[in-house]
């Protein structure tokens, strides 16, 4: 255990009402540390005010721990804390220095180099993704630093304390992460270091949001975008005021919101727009573990070596890192296509939808291996498929490909959205619009690849009446492509607003 390892059971949460004076010292004593292992800091400031006089008398006296504690390391420890924590408060916010003067134990300048060479060291473990190896080398740096204080403990402290709540969160120990965040970021509000506070603010609301604990992430967010209004950053606290809405309306596994000029919005709230910037932007409602993501880069160049085997493998290992995130299934699944195991691959995509429905093409690959696995194509309309979308086949080539898709298999949506494209990007919208004309005609249920049809016709189409017809065909789709609903509902809302 390390310095920080102090309150394991957490109290019912105060009422938030100013204490009165505690005479009695040790209660006194007793209800600062109850206040620090609530994080109460409305409650803890007050008794700080209140009572500073007797705080500061009394301080000599409580640096002395009863034998009981003296004698137990880890109670030590916890001691400990808790006094830095008020010395901190008492020269960060009311410029009495003493408390800390008090608490210095060792030359300040020798514990910091030594605590900089330790965690340099165990940032490049994390960046290496040795999480078990960096986590013992920041915890011998809380150790080291127990009952002292100075400039280095100041400093280094709170790092410290995040790199821990990092490890622990990629690490998927979702408890111990909330833990050492609190710490640090308890550590930056009481000593004023308010980038600091936002940012481990910030990362609890991502562990709070992961762990279904939503109460809790409406009151980070709540609390990050007060702090970014009252610093005048006010496009970020409206951002932060639209991510806390989407959670207390329940936020589903994925969405689309638009980005204008910076500034986020949810689809039903989009006001008229004059010449911004526009983006539409998928988002999750839990980001992914840094593990998850090393595996499945992992898996994308063992694929791209043909070892298909491999990187299955890599990607079971993604899976068990993370369990919430839909990329190593969808990897995995277009995996499987390309192997012709097509019962796997329509598994996994299955798993996706259920993960994240509409992520990346799930919906369009999850026909297409529907219909390999029911015998209605050949693999070569995986592979050809698959082409066609490699930027670095010349256009020509991705032309005639998509035309034999066609011909041989005339039900295949996707390929006449591919083939459509291909022309608009090329600049021929006329020929690129008879494509897509034909390709909505052949009633094959693949309502993603429709939906974008729908959406890139609207876009070819000068006439209002069509152009509307277009958009309320792709937005009212059944399984359509969330990306091009977005944009459909997007240009349907603005040609209300002409």
């Amino acid at each position: 255990m390390g310095i920080l390892d102090f309150f394991t059971k957490k109290s019912p949460e105060p009422k938030a009402t100013k204490p009165v004076a505690v005479e009695n010292v040790e209660e006194l004593r007793k209800q600062l540390f109850e206040a620090i292992d609530r994080n109460h800091m409305t409650e803890f400031e007050h008794l700080c005010t209140d009572n500073a006089d007797v705080i500061l008398k009394q301080f000599a006296n409580w640096k002395k721990p009863p034998e009981e504690i003296k004698n137990d390391k880890d109670l030590f420890k916890k001691y400990a804390y808790c006094l830095m924590i008020i010395a901190s408060y008492f020269q960060k916010q009311m410029n009495r220095g003493e408390l800390m003067t008090m608490l210095t134990g060792i030359d300040d300048s020798e514990l910091s180099r030594s605590w900089q060479t330790d965690l340099g060291q165990a940032q490049q473990l994390m960046q290496e993704l040795k999480l078990e190896e960096a986590i013992p080398i920041l915890q011998r740096c809380l150790d080291r630093a127990a009952g002292i204080s100075g400039a280095g403990v100041e400093k280094f402290l709170p790092l410290t304390l995040g790199f821990l709540g990092e490890c622990y969160f990629h690490s998927n120990e979702m408890d111990k992460a909330a833990e050492y965040m609190e710490k640090a970021y308890q550590l930056c509000s009481m000593s004023g270091d308010v980038d600091a506070s936002l940012a481990y603010r910030s990362n609890l609301y991502e562990i709070y949001r992961y762990t279904g604990q939503f109460d809790k992430a409406i009151q980070c967010a709540e609390e990050i975008a007060q702090k970014q209004y009252d610093r005048g950053e006010l496009v970020q606290a409206s951002n932060w005021r639209e991510q806390c809405k989407a959670v207390k309306a329940g936020e589903p596994n994925h969405r689309v919101v638009v980005r204008i000029a910076e500034e986020l919005f949810e689809l039903n709230e989009i006001p008229k727009v004059e010449g911004e910037k526009v983006e539409f932007v998928l988002t999750r409602n839990r980001i992914e573990l840094m593990r998850c993501t090393h595996k499945c880069f992992e898996a994308r160049d063992l694929a791209q070596q043909g070892n298909f085997d491999l990187a299955l493998e890599k990607l079971k290992e993604a899976m068990q890192y993370d369990p919430y995130s839909p990329q190593p299934h969808f990897l995995a699944g277009a995996i499987c296509l390309a192997g012709r195991r097509y019962a796997e691959a329509v598994q996994c995509f299955e798993k996706v939808q259920v993960l994240c429905p509409g992520f990346e093409t799930t919906l369009a690959d999850l026909w297409l291996a529907r219909q390999l696995n029911e015998g209605k194509m050949e693999h070569d309309a995986c592979m050809m498929s698959f082409e066609v979308n490699n930027p670095e086949t010349p256009v020509e080539e991705r032309l005639k490909m998509c035309e034999e898709l066609i011909a041989k298999y005339p039900h295949f949506t996707e390929a006449y959205y591919k083939l459509g494209r291909l022309h608009a990007e090329s600049g021929n919208k006329e020929a690129a619009k008879e494509i897509w004309l034909k390709g909505v005609e052949t009633f094959s249920g693949e309502n993603d690849a429709f939906s974008r049809i729908f959406r890139d016709l609207a876009l070819v189409t000068d006439a209002p009446e069509e152009k509307k017809k277009y958009l309320e065909y792709a937005l009212n789709k059944e399984n359509a492509n969330p990306l091009a609903q977005a944009m459909s509902n997007f240009m349907l809302r603005q040609m209300a607003n002409d």
